[in-house]
């Protein structure tokens, strides 16, 4: 057995790049109201994102979420840990700039941290990294979560799935022995050298390519985007050569968060928690047989072949259904994006087929959401339906993602004019537009009306706003259209997708008129953006430009 282990060990264990930074977005799953919500809806009552508490980022990276949620929640208490120096002096950096006091940040592996010297959090994340890590660290990190987190404290966390990633672990590997580390060598000459090395082998062709679809696909989409994307060497660095990458089946997870005295929630993209539409349904039907809750998500990995879970665990947990459902009564605020009338009533399932949303609770449901956010027990209907019935009902409407939860009352005018001159009152918000608007990229801004993500914004989008905070409304198209040829990717015009490159000022303006009336409103509505005076807009221009 001894030598069966030692065979299978990877070649360069030890081997993580901490020399370069990885860039990361808003992880909007990550965010305490999500968090909160899976929990509820899974009939667990939560720590309330209504009250100060405390939250802790495990690999934190360059401190992006944490700073984001930092800034719109000024009462709570947030600590990120990374040991890339890089991440944490930026992540330091940029909450000086942003005046945020209630975050710190720890440079350090979890193996060197005292869990004395931490606070008990209520809130603990980590995303992208828990399957990247050797075995030595992520038994530390697992023991600074079990040590840290409060009894009915929340744990979010992403994995790799088994059997979703079959194929890419063993292809990584080979890669992995194939180029291996030097010392002293630069992690992202490395990841160029072996990404050198992967294009040959996939043009040369290698029957295990041939017999592993998932695995070339993964191989190429590395291949062709770093042709069009300076983060992707980075992030084949961070994630291919990891030398502790080991994707886990389900039931292995369950085990490791059962040894630190956490139980499974659900999934934290909650919408797969309802079998209706996350799996077919002649296999929703076989689901409900298995009585093993642990077997029962794992058949669901093997009918979905997932790649990942971003799943939510609670410590010391019991179930309370009747506390769960008053909670989210309570708590939560449900915003329609548009009126109701101009919804699609139905999920799509996995199999795309429709699970209809219809009948007297539902038509009741959306009958009583507007686009003026309603309490999700202030709600006419809630009177009129069980909350065995309701709270269901809920999460199903939320899953076709026409509605925004919020912890905040807000009324979303879909008629409202964009303003001549905007600001920005958030300048995490405003790092986060502006750095997206250099790389011509997406991103997502956030807002302490929903607690957590407001809106995803395309690239155009991000541009469109950008150009209006710092020149004013009528110079965005100019700004956008002189920025255009330089982009990669395409825009969707008229059910037919253009190369940025090739788009014309009549396209642009079609692209502008559908921010204007799909997204100004969700930002006003948030206070994301909010009307200024042209001093104002003058002054934003001059910081923008002093940065």
């Amino acid at each position: 057995m001894e030598q069966q282990a030692a065979a299978s060990a990877p070649t360069t264990s030890g081997y993580y790049a901490r020399d370069v930074a990885f860039r990361s977005g808003v992880i909007h799953l990550q965010s305490p109201v999500n968090i909160a919500y899976t929990a509820a809806s899974q009939g667990f009552v939560p720590p309330d994102p209504c009250q100060p508490f405390t939250y802790m980022d495990l690999g934190c990276g360059d401190g992006t979420t944490l700073n984001a949620w930092a800034s719109i929640y000024p009462d709570s208490e947030f600590v990120g840990i990374d040991f890339n120096p890089g991440h944490i002096e930026r992540a330091r950096r940029v909450a000086r700039e942003a005046g945020l006091e209630n975050v710190r940040f720890l440079e350090a592996s979890f193996a060197d941290v005292d869990p004395a010297e931490l606070p008990a959090f209520d809130f603990i994340g980590m995303n992208g990294i828990y399957s990247w890590l050797e075995e030595d660290l992520l038994a530390a990190a697992r023991s600074l979560v079990g040590a840290t987190l409060k009894p009915g404290g929340l744990f979010y966390v992403e994995f790799t799935l088994l059997p979703g990633t079959i194929s890419q672990w063993p292809l990584w590997h080979l890669i992995q022995g194939l180029v291996p580390p030097e010392v002293g060598a630069d992690s992202r000459e490395r990841a160029n050298t072996a990404l050198n090395l992967l294009e040959k082998l996939v043009q040369g062709g290698m029957g295990y390519l041939r017999n592993h679809p998932q695995a070339r696909q993964a191989a190429l989409n590395y291949i062709q985007n770093r042709k069009t994307s300076t983060n992707t060497v980075d992030h084949f660095a961070h994630n291919a050569l990891a030398s502790g990458f080991r994707p886990r089946f389900f039931t292995e997870m369950a085990n490791e968060m059962a040894g630190i005295g956490l139980s499974y929630v659900g999934r934290a993209a909650t919408r797969l928690n309802e079998l209706e539409v996350s799996v077919p349904v002649q296999q929703a039907n076989l689901l409900r047989e298995v009585e093993d809750p642990d077997l029962r998500e794992l058949l669901i990995d093997y009918i979905r072949n997932d790649g990942n879970r971003r799943a939510v665990w609670v410590k010391d947990g019991q179930r309370d259904e009747a506390g769960a459902s008053d909670f989210l009564f309570k708590v939560f605020h449900v915003t329609a994006n548009r009126p109701t009338e101009r919804m699609p009533r139905y999920l799509t399932r996995v199999d795309n087929t429709r699970f209809e949303l219809s009948g007297g609770g539902y038509d009741k449901l959306f009958a009583a959401l507007g686009v003026s956010s309603r309490r999700i027990g202030d709600l006419d209907v809630a009177a009129q339906v069980t909350p065995d019935l309701l709270v269901p009902a809920v999460r199903r409407v939320l899953a076709t993602g026409e509605f925004t939860l919020s912890l905040q009352p807000t009324h979303l005018d879909p008629e409202a004019e964009a303003p001549h001159a905007i600001a920005m009152p958030n300048p995490v918000n405003r790092r986060l537009l502006g750095e997206a608007a250099e790389e011509h990229r997406a991103c997502g801004l956030v807002s302490p009306v929903s607690g957590g993500r407001v809106t995803g914004l395309g690239a155009f989008q991000v541009l469109f706003l950008d150009a209006w905070l710092r020149h004013g409304r009528d110079a965005r198209l100019d700004t956008v259209a002189a920025v255009a040829p330089q982009m990669s990717g395409t825009a969707r015009i008229n059910g037919e997708d253009i190369q940025a490159c090739d788009l014309t000022h009549e396209h642009l303006t079609v692209l502008l008129e559908r921010f204007d009336r799909a997204q100004v409103p969700t930002l006003l509505a948030y206070g994301v953006i909010e009307p200024a005076h042209a001093t104002d807009h003058e002054n934003t221009a001059d910081a923008d430009g002093a940065q």
